[in-house]
């Protein structure tokens, strides 16, 4: 039967219809450019951190790698070297470079899935060892916590 209506199709002049096709470009999202770390700063817009100079990229301008906050908190904390610090809030990750510049252990707590992915991409463009970023909402992470740290910074919430 199959046959024979492609025949009587062509007799008549009937065409077959096709399935109609996604617009859907198949590279749309692939990076054209040579890997850089500002290919990672483009895939998410409206940075606020500045990167240091010897990273090489463009991003925001109001936040640094070298918060006077944080800086201020440190020398009132003392040294942190090997100390375990929780940062609840670090927005997209300079303060948690900063701190474990400074020989800190981070526990980082994110709620902000778009400040979440800023982080993981500051952890991967400013080489970060020992710090992890979660994301989640930091109060049911502090109620359900075991974890003891030396210090708490909240400088993003």
């Amino acid at each position: 039967m199959g046959g024979s209506r492609k025949r009587w199709r062509s007799l008549f002049g009937e065409k077959e219809q096709a399935a109609p096709r996604p617009e859907i470009p198949a590279f749309s999202t692939y990076e054209t450019r040579a890997p850089s770390p500002q290919n990672c700063i483009d895939v998410v817009p409206g940075w606020n951190t500045r990167f240091p100079d010897e990273i090489g990229v463009v991003a925001g301008d109001v936040i640094d790698f070298t918060d006077a906050r944080i800086l201020w908190a440190l020398d009132r904390f003392g040294d942190a070297s090997g100390r375990d610090v929780l940062e609840i809030g670090p927005m997209e990750g300079a303060h948690s470079a900063l701190l474990e510049r400074h020989g800190a252990n981070v526990t980082a707590v994110e709620a902000s899935k778009n400040a979440f992915l800023k982080c993981l991409i500051t952890k991967e463009i400013a080489g970060l060892k020992r710090t992890r970023f979660l994301l989640g909402d930091c109060v049911p992470f502090l109620e359900e916590t075991e974890a003891r740290y030396d210090l708490i910074v909240a400088c993003g919430v």
